[in-house]
């Protein structure tokens, strides 16, 4: 950082150290750590949000995962018209819910490291959508006899079959 200070200064170039983080990532837990531009210490964070994802000191997902479903619910929320209404059929539902709320959802899936909890917590998140595009009460007991037809089902293979298609992709393009 000091000779990307020292070059900016000769062109004339002021870094703004307000505007820069500083973030360590590391298998063991560093507690100190201080860089520093023009004598003026840069901050610390913790967390970080680069490119519309989170990046965070202990390299879990748990926090981009979170908030990916808070996005799609969102966005789910805001075309809830659309799904309460009656003018279009199941399936025009459906393909519109994995067009826009799930392409919320799965940004960055391919960097994801899931585990269980998450697993969970992303088919519970489906499961809720269905709900709510069916128009099946929280008091049903028959919830997945009812959805099972539609579910994507947001496991490790679901991930797998994504980079699959990546690999096979880039292979047809290689020749």
């Amino acid at each position: 950082m000091i000779q990307i200070a020292y070059y900016s200064q000769q062109y004339g170039l002021n870094i703004n150290v307000k505007e820069k983080k500083l973030m360590i990532i590391s298998k063991k837990r560093i507690t100190e750590g201080q860089l520093y531009v023009n004598k003026s210490p840069v901050e610390r964070v913790t967390h970080y949000n680069y490119l519309c994802t989170i990046i965070n000191e202990e390299r879990t997902n748990n926090q981009e995962i979170r908030a990916r479903i808070a996005k799609a619910r969102s966005t789910f929320n805001r075309t809830e018209v659309f799904f309460k209404s009656h003018n279009f059929s199941l399936d025009t539902k459906v393909r519109m819910l994995r067009c826009y709320v799930f392409s919320d959802l799965l940004y960055g899936i391919e960097s994801w490291t899931l585990n269980e909890d998450m697993c969970k917590k992303l088919e519970a998140f489906e499961t809720w959508l269905y709900r709510r595009i069916l128009k099946i009460p929280y008091n049903s007991s028959d919830i997945l006899c009812e959805i099972n037809p539609y579910m994507l089902s947001f496991k490790p293979s679901c991930k797998e079959k994504y980079l699959e298609n990546e690999v096979q992709d880039e292979e047809e393009l290689l020749g």
